[in-house]
């Protein structure tokens, strides 16, 4: 009988201690935590620049190959426009 409350206690601990663990995983304040333990703040006014002058040159290069991208849609379009002006499909 006594080994049976043991065992009912643990598992009501087992579960409360699971819930938890999700609510904590889920919450915003420990993810805040764990990104700030995982990426620090820069220290010096040079790791702010550097990191800026990184992000700006990512972006740089995420517009330019949205540009690209953009071009390359417009010409498939026009190729399929042409193609369709030319040879409608009959139905």
């Amino acid at each position: 009988m006594i080994a049976a409350l043991d065992a009912l206690g643990l598992l009501v601990v087992l579960a409360i201690a699971v819930f938890f663990y999700r609510w904590l995983i889920h919450s915003r304040w420990f993810a805040g935590l764990v990104g700030s333990v995982t990426q620090p703040s820069p220290e010096t006014g040079e790791e702010i620049i550097k990191e800026l002058s990184h992000a700006e040159r990512t972006a740089w290069e995420r517009a330019e190959q949205a540009k690209q991208t953009a071009e390359e849609e417009r010409n498939t379009v026009r190729t399929i426009q042409r193609h369709v002006r030319r040879k409608p499909t009959p139905f």
